[in-house]
């Protein structure tokens, strides 16, 4: 995967707590990918192993960009 972000450098990139995107996992789909979730804010995530997820860089900068959107307004 290209852009691999921990779930702590996602959360700091976001702005939240990293118990928040856990808590977002709660609701996450499969994409039908390789081992790919999306949870229910649209960001994708894998486990790179049991313990460690990793969130796709490009799904956390899109949602980022729409929550300044969303602040701007």
């Amino acid at each position: 995967m290209s852009g691999e972000l921990t779930t702590e450098q996602a959360a700091s990139v976001l702005g939240v707590h990293p118990v928040t995107l856990r808590k977002w996992r709660k609701n996450s789909e499969y994409t039908g990918e390789f081992e790919v979730y999306e949870d229910c804010q649209g960001l994708q995530w894998w486990y790179k192993h049991n313990r460690k997820i990793m969130y796709c860089e490009s799904s956390v900068t899109k949602l980022k960009k729409l929550l300044n959107r969303r602040k701007a307004k």
